[in-house]
């Protein structure tokens, strides 16, 4: 191989970047090292978060995903969040643990945290993520489809609105923090009353 099995690396991330990629998209493909919707669809999150769900000035915020995909890299970096700075937590649910979820929250991604330090209270969000269908065609070559797709996001990237739904509104008690609904063998759905 001409690139040593980097052909996919190489020709999504030349050509996003040659296609406008922004400065945070580019940031997220370098960190999670290739370029594919999955990683669109965090910064596609993380703009929607900064335009509808705004954390506030000198609170903080805490990201906890559902459902980990390639976008948990993505909103590391464009969020600055991370486990390490108490900011991110990840459960990796199975199809069994999302059947127990309500109908109405089957498709959650993340639940979205924020402090208000005027108030020291907790509010959030749990959201889910859909990709649509784009207009590309099936060239019958995986990294020619994907990155057919992942141009497709490019041109919507001003459009999270489009791909985003906020599944359910909460504020947590006061004296609670989020990191209580991330610790090992608890169902941050559940503890947010969203299972049946």
């Amino acid at each position: 191989m001409i690139f040593g099995g980097n052909e996919f690396r190489i020709i999504t991330i030349s050509n996003g970047i040659a296609n406008g990629a922004p400065s945070n998209l580019v940031r997220a493909f370098e960190l999670h090292d290739h370029y594919c919707p999955g990683v669109t669809s965090g910064v596609v999150l993380a703009e929607y978060l900064q335009k509808a769900f705004p954390f506030v000035p000198g609170g903080s915020h805490f990201i906890h995903s559902v459902q980990a995909w390639c976008k948990e890299d993505a909103i590391i970096a464009t969020l600055n969040t991370t486990p390490g700075k108490s900011g991110y937590a990840v459960s990796y649910s199975t199809p069994e643990d999302r059947t127990k979820w309500l109908p109405d929250v089957q498709n959650a991604a993340d639940i979205v945290y924020r402090y208000n330090p005027e108030t020291k209270v907790w509010d959030g969000i749990v959201i889910s993520f859909d990709f649509g269908t784009t207009d590309c065609p099936a060239y019958g070559n995986s990294v020619i489809d994907k990155l057919c797709s992942d141009l497709w996001y490019l041109d919507r990237l001003d459009q999270p609105e489009q791909f985003i739904q906020v599944l359910y509104q909460f504020t947590l008690p006061a004296g609670v923090e989020p990191k209580s609904y991330a610790r090992p063998g608890i169902d941050p759905m559940q503890m947010l009353g969203l299972t049946q």
